[in-house]
């Protein structure tokens, strides 16, 4: 029959099987947190050193250093009406993404005001595009503009199956600073 050995070698295995089991519940239960971590992806990877393509001459950007912005970021001084865009996204397929995510930074005294515009699949003008405004307080903002049910300015819904080119442009005078732009998509 069974002696002591035998007893403890069997208790081991069966231990280890119930610890596999454990760990098979615990994926489960933390499944949803960890395709929850998966639904947000970099557009535009500022931290790593990726520029926007696109800055017209008297818009100076530069990467620089912020705490706030947990470290590199997209320095931009804007003079009056003028703006940069990139056309080089990462990621030109926004269906299934719910939101634009980012974090500015505004050193001025004062809020300073923002536009986006997206050109995509179907842009030819004014009307077929979408145009987002937005302030920023003075200091860190944490910005989230969403994408479901996106319009164009004339009021029908926008194609995000091609995302061609993404803008942020400034009527004052103002210098902000960039950390990394998200696409996200929220349960």
């Amino acid at each position: 029959m069974y002696g002591y050995d035998s007893c403890q070698e069997e208790l081991e295995v069966r231990g280890s099987g119930a610890r596999w089991i454990l760990v098979g519940y615990l994926l489960v239960a933390l499944l949803p947190c960890l395709q929850a971590a998966e639904r947000k992806v970099v557009l535009l990877a500022v931290s790593k050193g990726v520029m926007p393509d696109s800055v017209p001459q008297g818009t100076q950007a530069s990467l620089d250093e912020k705490a706030e912005l947990d470290g590199v970021c997209l320095k931009v001084v804007f003079p009056k009406d003028t703006w940069f865009a990139d056309s080089n996204l990462k990621i030109k397929d926004w269906r299934g993404y719910t939101a634009l995510r980012f974090t500015a930074f505004n050193p001025g005294k004062k809020p300073v005001g923002l536009g986006m515009t997206i050109k995509h699949q179907g842009s030819t003008n004014y009307d077929t595009r979408v145009d987002r405004e937005f302030a920023l307080a003075v200091g860190k903002n944490e910005i989230d503009i969403p994408l479901t049910g996106s319009a164009k300015n004339n009021g029908t819904p926008a194609d995000l199956s091609v995302v061609r080119i993404l803008t942020f442009g400034c009527a004052d005078e103002a210098t902000i600073l960039f950390g990394d732009f998200f696409l996200e998509t929220k349960e």
